[in-house]
Formats: structure tokens, sequence, C-alpha cells
């Protein structure tokens, strides 16, 4: 998430600080990890 977030503008950076952050559990598929991130991202 640091990455997506070094990109943003600092004004959305302020917008999304309270949102929680998606983490990879250990030995779970990429693809299911990142539906989630997408899902948190759509949220917003």
């Amino acid at each position: 998430m640091c990455y997506i977030r070094a990109s943003m503008s600092n004004v959305l950076q302020k917008q999304h600080e309270e949102h929680q952050t998606a983490r990879q559990k250990v030995e779970t598929p990429i693809k299911e990890h990142m539906m989630k991130v997408m899902a948190y991202l759509s949220e917003a």
C-alpha cells in the first residue's frame, strides 16, 4: 500500500489515512490478495 500512497497527492493521502490496509496472509494466493486490495480501493 505504501507504493500506491506515495503516488497520491497530499490531499488524497489525507483522505485515505484512516483506511485499513490490505495485508496478504501467509500462504494465500496473490489473486485473492489483489482482489481484496481492489475492493478497498473501490470503496474510496
